[in-house]
C-alpha cells in the first residue's frame, strides 16, 4: 500500500508495466523458466549478453540471457546488466509494477546499453503506459 502511494505521489503510475513473464512450478516462481521465457521474448534484434542480477540479503543470483537462452552464471562484459532486489524482480516480472517505479525506488539499477534496456522495455510492455521517462508522452 505504501509503495503504491509513493508511486502515485511521484506520478510514476503512468509508466507501463511488463506483461507477466513469470513461470511457476508447484505454485512457486521458477526463475530459470522465467528468464528462459524472457530470453526468447527478447531474442529478435538483441546482440550481446544481458546479465540479470537479483539480490536479497546476503544472496546474489545471476542469469545471463543470450540468443534465446538463459543460464545461471555470469558473463565478463555484458552488453547490459540489470540489478534488482528480489522483491522488485517478483513484482516487475509478474507485471504488478513498472520497472520505472522500481528504478525510482532504487530497487532496480542499469549498467551498460541503456538503449537496449529501453528496447527490452518496449518489447515487454503490457499496457498503454509511458515507456520513456524523459518524455511526457512516452
Amino acid at each position: 500500500m505504501i509503495q503504491k502511494k509513493v508511486a502515485r505521489a511521484r506520478g510514476l503510475e503512468s509508466f507501463a508495466r511488463l506483461r507477466n513473464v513469470t513461470t511457476r512450478q508447484g505454485g512457486v516462481v521458477d526463475l530459470d523458466g522465467t528468464f528462459t521465457a524472457l530470453a526468447r521474448a527478447l531474442a529478435a534484434g538483441s546482440d550481446g549478453a544481458v546479465q540479470i542480477v537479483i539480490t536479497g540479503g546476503d544472496n546474489k543470483r545471476s542469469w545471463v540471457l543470450e540468443r534465446e537462452r538463459a543460464r545461471q552464471g555470469n558473463v565478463q562484459q555484458p552488453r547490459l546488466e540489470i540489478r534488482l532486489t528480489a522483491g522488485a524482480a517478483e513484482r516487475v516480472f509478474a507485471g504488478e509494477e513498472s520497472p520505472i517505479v522500481a528504478l525510482a525506488r532504487g530497487e532496480l539499477r542499469l549498467r551498460g546499453d541503456v538503449e537496449l534496456a529501453k528496447a527490452m522495455y518496449r518489447a515487454l510492455a503490457a499496457d498503454e503506459g509511458r515507456i520513456d521517462p524523459c518524455t511526457e508522452e512516452g
